[in-house]
């Protein structure tokens, strides 16, 4: 199979020779799980499904908590990256890239890292059980899937309602949207998949509503440029899309799931980067 995405990706990142991106993407995520054959790293609150042999009498005391042991898996891992293609994800973002484009270059970045760290990957963008192997071809056809198949209504929310269901577990879920995306996201079903799971967000910004020939793509009309050249609205919008994005940051966070911000290809690899090393802190 030609590898017309891979090689797209490796020119435009850069990710074939950027040595500080692979210190980071091959060393850095490493799963978090308890497991007796383990080493482990850092702690975690006690559960009542933990071993009582496993608490940290020290820092227990210390910090009032029962605080146990949290293990780190060190076989090769399960990579799952759900990405959005919902109709929203055909308009730009704030700096003029298409947000399925960037999307798919999201998902591309963190599946040959993967596949190159020998860690069996699977793709998702609709409802279906994830298929992992760990070879370039699956990868490449799946990125190939992703960019041919047509933009729908469908909510990202029933992708992550379905993984729910089939009891995944060590897994690093990677899940790439937009605010609408993550606005769906129901907390049943985050709660539910990062208690035996890794999993980082991707948010991929909108386009503002500000300037000339401003389409809006849910009702597939121009914006009057009574309101798309209006200061006083623009200022508006950009003071919610921040309430906005940080009331999104504030829930993931409760359940240790992080999330970076990205407008365009050239600032892919130190998001990621970013997004990982904020998650083993």
């Amino acid at each position: 199979m030609k590898l017309k995405y891979i090689n797209l990706i490796k020119a435009k990142i850069n990710i074939k020779n950027n040595k500080v991106s692979f210190n980071y993407l091959n060393g850095i995520y490493k799963s978090m799980y308890k497991d007796k054959s383990l080493d482990f790293n850092n702690l975690k609150e006690y559960e009542i499904t933990d071993d009582i042999k496993d608490i940290n009498w020290k820092s227990s005391i210390k910090t009032n908590k029962l605080l146990v042991k949290k293990y780190i898996k060190e076989t090769n891992k399960k990579v799952l990256i759900v990405i959005d293609n919902n109709i929203s994800m055909n308009a730009d973002t704030n700096k003029g890239e298409n947000k399925k484009e960037l999307a798919l270059y999201a998902a591309g970045t963190i599946g040959f890292i993967a596949i190159n760290n020998n860690d069996y990957l699977s793709i998702l963008f609709k409802e279906e059980e994830p298929i992992f192997k760990r070879n370039i071809n699956h990868l490449e056809m799946q990125l190939e899937n992703y960019n041919n198949t047509k933009t729908n209504s469908s909510s990202i929310n029933k992708i992550i309602k379905k993984i729910t269901k089939t009891n995944t577990k060590n897994y690093l879920i990677f899940i790439i949207t937009d605010v609408k995306g993550i606005n769906s996201l129901e907390i049943n079903n985050i709660k539910m998949l990062s208690k035996y799971n890794d999993i980082f967000t991707i948010n991929i910004n909108d386009n503002y509503i500000y300037g000339n020939n401003i389409y809006n793509i849910n009702n597939k009309k121009y914006i009057p440029s009574i309101f798309s050249k209006n200061k006083k609205l623009h200022e508006l919008e950009i003071n919610i899309r921040k309430e906005l994005l940080n009331k999104n940051s504030s829930k993931l966070n409760k359940f240790n799931i992080n999330i970076v911000d990205i407008s365009s290809i050239e600032e892919l690899n130190i998001k990621i980067i970013k997004l990982l090393k904020e998650h083993n802190k």
